[in-house]
């Protein structure tokens, strides 16, 4: 009885360090995400936020391919994933609104 019990304590301390590696792991994801597409929001230049892509992604251990692998693997059946990267974008697109409102009342106030 006490092993039995062991084994359950053991494999539920394996399944809840997994859950929180995992968690990590799409939390990292996240942020490079995040800074990527912050790099191709202000970077007019393809072949500058490019390099500045593969330089993000470098900083973090990643080639192109293998973020690109670890993005759809984390993202593949898993809702709360997407829901995450949504509201991720959704906050993103709602500063950079912020931002392009502020700029567009400094610009009308200063040709008053």
């Amino acid at each position: 009885m006490k092993r039995t019990a062991g084994i359950i304590a053991l494999i539920l301390l394996s399944a809840s360090l997994f859950a929180c590696s995992q968690n990590q792991k799409e939390d990292k994801i996240l942020k490079i995400y995040k800074e990527i597409l912050i790099v191709r929001a202000n970077e007019n230049d393809s072949l500058i936020a490019n390099n500045k892509v593969e330089k993000i992604l470098k900083e973090n251990g990643y080639t192109i391919a293998s973020f690109k692998n670890e993005f759809y693997n984390a993202a593949k059946d898993n809702k709360d994933f997407i829901a995450r990267l949504d509201s991720l974008r959704n906050s993103l697109n709602k500063e950079y609104l912020h931002n392009v409102d502020s700029i567009k009342k400094l610009q009308k106030s200063s040709a008053q």
